[in-house]
């Protein structure tokens, strides 16, 4: 188990924080009347102790309190945690003396989620479809809604839903349980800089986005956007848009190594990041 699922586990309101079970007294005190997964004994968790130190982990003392932990201290007990996959069957009361029990169904099978992909994407239009499994209206029940709208029902494996402006799109899938997802659709913003009418979204391996720390900016981010850029025999790429109209680009080759300030001077006071 994680740290998280013992922390989560107490009814104690005082120890909501990882910190609470190595300060506060009443965390690991009479642990067994506010947490189900105390046990008298030391446990070790999956749970790093902190991202500076991968060598320890949090560990759980046998009075309940936490501490940091060598993984291969043989001191410390293991107990596994896992998933049940979402199909089968429980029965019972799920206490002590009739614990719940597994049944597992011969037409158990994972329903796979729905996915989205966009197309016809302008500034001031997004198609959105939606694929689903096959089985909707038979074996299973499907179902979209965009943004609180009333959901639809889908008797089709894709459906296409439009939008003029942003907006959310969940799509669920129901058959012995459900599964949904989830999409947020932004529209796109249009650019028109230089005689060129770009919009913002995906560019190749990259995108262009406004600047999120100055409305109005547009800047090309990722592994290799769209932003080529020739004058003369060099090639250069394109940084971003501003929003005096200019265009920052940058020599896509180094000059070669040489010092920028021969001078060196001390005082770069007048050297800004923009």
């Amino acid at each position: 188990m994680s740290v998280i699922d013992y922390v989560k586990a107490s009814t104690n309101s005082a120890c909501t924080g990882v910190y609470a079970y190595r300060s506060n007294s009443t965390c690991y005190n009479n642990s067994s009347s506010h947490n189900y997964l105390y046990k008298s004994l030391y446990q070790h968790t999956i749970s790093p102790y902190s991202n500076s130190d991968s060598y320890y982990v949090w560990g759980i003392s046998s009075s309940g309190s936490f501490a940091n932990v060598n993984p291969n201290n043989t001191s410390y007990g293991i107990r596994p945690a896992f998933y049940l996959v979402p199909c089968v069957q429980l029965t019972g009361s799920g206490s002590s003396g009739s614990p719940y029990t597994v049944t597992n169904s011969s037409s158990c099978s994972a329903i796979e989620r729905p996915t989205f992909e966009e197309s016809n994407v302008t500034g001031t239009n997004a198609d959105i479809t939606i694929t689903f499994p096959s089985g909707c209206g038979s074996t299973y029940t499907c179902t979209y809604q965009k943004n609180n709208e009333t959901p639809v029902t889908v008797n089709s494996t894709t459906q296409v839903v439009s939008f003029t402006a942003n907006g959310e799109l969940t799509a669920t899938v129901t058959g012995g349980y459900t599964v949904s997802s989830s999409y947020t659709v932004v529209m796109p913003t249009l650019i028109t800089s230089h005689g060129l009418n770009l919009l913002t979204g995906t560019s190749c391996q990259g995108e262009l986005i406004e600047d999120p720390n100055e409305a109005g900016r547009y800047i090309y981010r990722g592994a290799s956007p769209c932003n080529y850029l020739t004058l003369g025999t060099d090639t250069y790429r394109i940084m971003s848009f501003e929003r005096d109209g200019t265009v920052k680009v940058i020599k896509e080759d180094s000059l070669g190594n040489m010092a920028w300030d021969p001078g060196y001077s001390t005082s770069i006071s007048g050297i800004t990041n923009s």
